[in-house]
């Protein structure tokens, strides 16, 4: 199928974009205040690494010029299962007052490639692209911010390198299976169905990826599907640009979407177990209304951790686009109150 655009529509799309983004800027200087920088979404901030035959895209924020007198803390920034970086864009420019911020791509999506990591390694291999891209950056200690899958990751993180973990959050994130920890309960029948139909996307990816950018990508839908799915059961409204982040979970590559979704279902409690012993600060949001990872799941457990804090928030799945001030200001005071 051959698609033409002529001139005028493309200024059109052009025209159209620029509006959305000065809405979008408005918005956000009435609800935060005039940042002094604003979130920057361009190339000119990307970084990479290459590590072990795959090449990671991060960005790296010094924290804000400022006349007062403050530590200097690191908080690195993991997004969730084949969500992209920018679902942390409305909580950076005022997180990135007091903290340096490191926000990295997951290995395989967008412009950062698989390299070797299967199944059995990709967790550790996120670890790894981490602590690759830190030691060019910070040598101290750092507070790790997990969404969803980002919160294995920093379990995984914390298990391989524990001297450079200052504390550590999870925001709406599975400490083991995510199966066994989402609001209808773990069945057997569902992980071996659900691993199969993954096998079968990673074998089909090149078809699968042509008909979500073509198809699924485009369908209005399909988005008010995704947008009901992430904020859950209640009645709370996701700010930010859920339209970009569901067109990049569109865009996300099949193989890296099925090859993440089965190393989920491999974790066990280890890494929960180590973070236990530790006895590190621990923050964990979770929300009221989220049917992806329940709050009670941790509330059942919450209670093992010895310094652990439980926030349930009345939000969906992403908190910081739902609820973005609270979980600034949990992030921050959390931060502040770590010993690195």
């Amino acid at each position: 199928m051959r698609l033409a655009f002529s001139e005028t529509s493309i200024r059109r799309t052009v025209r159209r974009i620029e509006r959305r983004t000065a809405i979008v800027k408005t918005a956000f200087e009435k609800r935060h205040g005039n940042a002094p920088t604003p979130y920057q979404d361009d190339e000119q901030l990307d970084k990479y690494i290459e590590r072990e035959g795959s090449i990671v895209r991060y960005r790296w924020r010094e924290p804000l010029p400022s006349d007062q007198p403050r530590p200097k803390n690191t908080l690195v920034l993991l997004s969730g299962w084949t969500c992209h970086p920018c679902m942390y864009t409305p909580i950076i420019p005022m997180l990135n007052r007091n903290h340096a911020i490191l926000n990295i791509e997951n290995k395989g999506h967008w412009k950062s490639t698989m390299g070797k990591s299967n199944d059995r390694t990709y967790l550790s291999d996120m670890a790894m692209d981490t602590h690759a891209a830190l030691t060019r950056h910070d040598d101290n200690k750092v507070v790790l911010v997990g969404h969803s899958m980002g919160g294995l990751v920093s379990l995984k993180f914390h298990s391989m390198f524990p001297d450079q973990v200052a504390g550590v959050v999870m925001i709406c994130a599975p400490y083991k299976n995510p199966l066994e920890t989402w609001m209808f309960g773990n069945d057997p029948i569902v992980n071996v169905a659900l691993k199969l139909l993954s096998h079968s996307i990673e074998l089909n990816g090149p078809i699968i990826d042509a008909v979500k950018r073509n198809f699924f990508a485009k369908s209005f839908i399909m988005q008010e599907l995704g947008r009901i799915i992430v904020e859950g059961i209640g009645n709370t409204e996701i700010n930010g640009s859920f339209e970009k982040l569901f067109d990049k979970f569109m865009r996300t590559n099949s193989e890296a979407f099925a090859i993440a979704f089965r190393a989920m279902l491999r974790e066990n409690e280890d890494g929960l177990d180590q973070l236990k012993e530790s006895g590190l600060p621990v923050l964990v949001i979770t929300g009221q209304n989220d049917v992806i990872v329940s709050s009670r799941a941790w509330a059942k457990i919450i209670h093992q951790l010895p310094n652990a804090k439980l926030v349930t928030l009345p939000v969906g799945h992403l908190p910081t686009m739902e609820a973005p001030e609270e979980t600034i200001r949990l992030i921050d005071e959390f931060a502040r109150g770590c010993k690195f």
